[in-house]
């Protein structure tokens, strides 16, 4: 599965609306009694732990499938446990919005990052930003679009 384009934004979905979302990790080789998850925290600050299965197809390639509110801030992290939960491996923390997919490849961090924790009780915006960081709150109107252009 190849990643997204950034420029689409699905318009029949409305910011925090849920969507499946397909988690893929690329290039991984686990040994025997390993195994590889995803610990994701939402835009809520709910910990979300899932663990992700070998894909058929591909080797190396592992995969699972989340229900997260479309477009809304996540920062996720992919752990590699042994058989008795110890963590052996993290890869860095990665923020991003929620989509229909995330898909990375696997590197281990040497630095020891941990998840972010978010407080529920503050508000958090669930509305799509563009590239530049700039919100819109509403369309501009006819009159505005006019002016701005020299109609």
């Amino acid at each position: 599965m190849t990643k997204n384009n950034p420029l689409f934004v699905d318009s029949t979905k409305l910011p925090g609306d849920l969507v499946p979302c397909h988690v893929e990790l690329l290039k991984v080789c686990l040994r025997d009694g390993e195994s590889v998850s995803i610990h994701l925290v939402n835009h809520e600050g709910r910990l979300i732990q899932k663990p992700l299965q070998a894909q058929e197809m591909e080797e190396g390639c592992y995969e699972a499938r989340l229900h997260l509110n479309h477009q809304t801030q996540v920062y996720y992290q992919f752990v590699i446990e042994d058989e008795n939960n110890n963590i052996l491996f993290k890869s860095q923390v990665y923020c991003e919005r929620a989509q229909y997919a995330l898909t990375e490849q696997w590197e281990p961090s040497e630095e020891d990052q941990k998840l972010p924790v978010i407080d529920s009780n503050s508000p958090v915006s669930t509305k799509p930003t563009s590239p530049s960081g700039w919100q819109r709150e509403r369309p501009p109107s006819y009159r505005e679009l006019m002016e701005k252009w020299g109609f």
